[in-house]
């Protein structure tokens, strides 16, 4: 794969997260390697969008996305 500018990764990352689905799993590595950002970059993202419920860790550098419907912590 030849070098990318951040832009691309950044456009090519945003089109991956926008356009999954729940219960779609990304993995980090992939992300990585499909987008030419730095693995620590991608990584932040994923648990950004982890803390805000739009993601899932499962195991390793699994990500899952999760439905906006899903019941989260009783309020």
């Amino acid at each position: 794969m030849s070098h990318q500018g951040p832009r691309t990764g950044w456009s090519r990352l945003e089109q991956t997260l926008i356009t999954a689905k729940p219960g779609d799993a990304v993995n980090l590595e992939t992300l990585v390697t499909e987008t030419g950002l730095k693995q620590t970059t991608v990584a932040t993202v994923m648990d950004e969008l982890t803390k805000v419920e739009l993601f899932e860790q499962k195991e390793g550098n699994l990500f899952v996305r999760r439905s906006l419907r899903q019941s989260g912590p009783e309020r």
